[in-house]
């Protein structure tokens, strides 16, 4: 995996989504290491319209997109998110026609308490796809990646218990949880 040379992280508030948009790579996270030998080496993720996964597929050249608003915790008491407001996002994770991650862009959205309350949630989304070119919304076969955005973690990762036999895959910080048969179906 790639590490990124930026070790400046900027989010830019998109005051106007989604003219004032300003995305930017996320820095790399730790290699994703599957604790369970058992893992295919990519899953698929079915796309549901209106739901989680509506804004995910295939660009023209290949490359397979998610794309996510998404709020985190924040991680000081006197981080932006206080008072019990979440730090919501814009992410896009993008990935080769074999599933490995390429690179992840951001864009921090505000601090509310819901989605709901941010401000043009849809067309922000819908704009960061336009962006891509050419796309079809579809189901994608995705491997386990982990990048850092202002110090939490997102990505697909490995949360199985092997001593038990528990296999689990988490996209964080989605909280959307995959377990074998691996056929693209979610638990939130």
């Amino acid at each position: 995996m790639k590490k990124s040379t930026s070790k400046n992280q900027e989010h830019r508030r998109a005051a106007n989504p989604p003219s004032n948009l300003k995305m930017v790579n996320a820095s790399l996270g730790e290699s994703p290491v599957s604790i369970s030998s058992k893992l295919p080496r990519t899953i698929k993720i079915r796309r549901e319209k209106g739901y989680h996964t509506h804004y995910i597929g295939r660009c023209s050249n290949g490359t397979q997109f998610m794309a996510f608003v998404v709020g985190v915790l924040p991680k000081a008491k006197k981080a932006v998110g206080r008072n019990g407001n979440l730090l919501w996002y814009a992410v896009l994770h993008l990935f080769d026609s074999q599933g490995q991650h390429l690179k992840t862009q951001s864009a921090f959205l505000g601090a509310k308490a819901f989605a709901n309350e941010l401000v043009d949630v849809d067309a922000t989304l819908n704009e960061i796809v336009r962006r891509l070119g050419s796309v079809r919304y579809s189901d994608v076969e995705i491997g386990l990646f982990s990048v850092q955005i202002d110090g939490h973690k997102f990505g697909l990762v490995d949360a199985s218990i092997p001593k038990e036999g528990y296999q689990r895959i988490d996209l964080l910080p989605n909280q959307l949880v995959f377990f074998p048969p691996w056929d693209g179906t979610y638990s939130t």
